[in-house]
């Protein structure tokens, strides 16, 4: 239902768009380097780490080049 309400709300605007994207891809790159942050302090390997985090920081920074750049 999310979705649908952010793609409703974006969809005639590039701004918008590019705002919205933007936001999440900061959000998710935050949780992603905070799941990194909490294996090194408590010295292991959360699940997911290398499933989500390790491919999600390089994809947030590729998504937010080509929305930008």
């Amino acid at each position: 239902m999310a979705a649908v309400c952010a793609y409703r709300a974006t969809k005639n605007s590039v701004l918008a768009t590019r705002l919205t994207t933007t936001a999440l891809c900061l959000g998710w790159s935050g949780a992603f380097a905070m799941h990194l942050a909490v294996s090194l302090r408590t010295r292991t390997v959360m699940p997911g780490v290398v499933t989500s985090v390790v491919p999600g920081l390089p994809g947030a920074y590729g998504v937010l080049r080509r929305i930008w750049g």
